[in-house]
């Protein structure tokens, strides 16, 4: 299987949305295959082995895990880079889960590591910065949009704070506040 190129990544919107472990059109299996190449509905092993047409495409193949879809990471990094997701060893395998983590009950708020910048999952290592592929994929597209941004506006460096701000009608001021103030812990 080819590495795609960082541009093309029209599969990924898809394969977030797609649905998993539902019965497929030709048999009663689950789902469990998703073809980038085709970008169309997941389909079960029957479909993949029978059909042929998906021989030379990346397909990926999903798990469950903590009832929730995941892909191996094995699979995945020849298509995205994986380096900054949340990874779980299931069954002796390195998995990335795909959609945004749930929240349960059971799930512990104590921040261990880093939490997940778009929804704040706490993740078990310092060292990523997401939980799952959708919260990359959400990440980058709010990147790209800042940049596209700043292109548009021209603006080659940030403007300082004091320029940018725009006192509310009827206000004295001619900076913003500070913020809330930190105290110091009482020893």
């Amino acid at each position: 299987m080819e590495a795609q190129e960082e541009g093309d990544r029209s599969w990924l919107q898809d394969f977030i949305q797609a649905k998993f472990y539902v019965p497929c059109q030709c048999s009663p299996k689950f789902t469990t295959n998703f073809c980038c190449e085709c970008k169309g509905l997941p389909f079960c092993e029957d479909c993949k082995n029978s059909t042929h047409t998906h021989d030379d495409h990346n397909v990926l193949r999903v798990c469950k895990a903590s009832r929730q879809t995941a892909t191996t990471v094995l699979m995945i990094k020849k298509l995205l880079d994986v380096s900054d997701i949340q990874t779980y060893s299931i069954n002796g395998q390195r998995i990335v889960y795909i959609s945004q983590r749930q929240s349960n009950e059971k799930h512990n708020p104590k921040v261990i590591g880093r939490k997940c910048e778009i929804c704040g999952w706490s993740n078990l290592s310092s060292s990523v910065k997401f939980c799952s592929i959708e919260c990359k994929v959400d990440w980058a597209s709010k990147e790209e949009k800042t940049i596209r941004c700043i292109k548009q506006k021209n603006w080659s460096t940030p403007k300082p704070l004091e320029e940018c701000y725009v006192a509310p009608s009827g206000s004295f001021r001619k900076r913003p506040r500070k913020g809330c103030p930190i105290r110091s812990p009482l020893v």
